[in-house]
């Protein structure tokens, strides 16, 4: 009966580990889908502003604290907008960002040329 009884905890040992493995992979595959849908799209209007926001910033050599301060925004507002992970931001927003780049406000929902580029291809 113990070589009966052993086989058998043997066995529950093996599914218990084939359990774990497989329990491993859906997390695995679970963390990926996560990351993935956590990503901005870039063809996404919120993106293309984010990133917008971003490239006119740098080209000012302003930092997004100093941007932020300079809009009335809260610092971690901007950066939320900035990686496109917020709502959509007010009008208030956008023209005040338009007034600090003095471009129109329509400039923050366009594609960039790189990405115009691409999708050309």
């Amino acid at each position: 009966m113990s070589t009966e009884t052993s086989s058998k905890t043997d066995e529950q040992r093996r599914r218990h580990r084939k359990c774990n493995r497989d329990l491993s992979a859906v997390r695995q595959v679970v963390i990926e889908r996560n990351r993935k849908a956590l990503r901005p799209q870039v063809n996404t209007v919120l993106a293309r502003i984010g990133y917008n926001i971003q490239r006119l910033r740098a080209e000012l050599g302003i930092s997004q604290a100093d941007l932020a301060i300079n809009i009335g925004m809260n610092p971690a507002r901007l950066c939320d907008i900035e990686k496109g992970i917020t709502r959509q931001p007010s009008l208030a927003t956008m023209v005040a960002l338009s007034l600090v780049f003095k471009t129109p406000i329509d400039t923050f929902t366009k594609e960039s040329q790189a990405d115009e580029g691409a999708g050309s291809q």
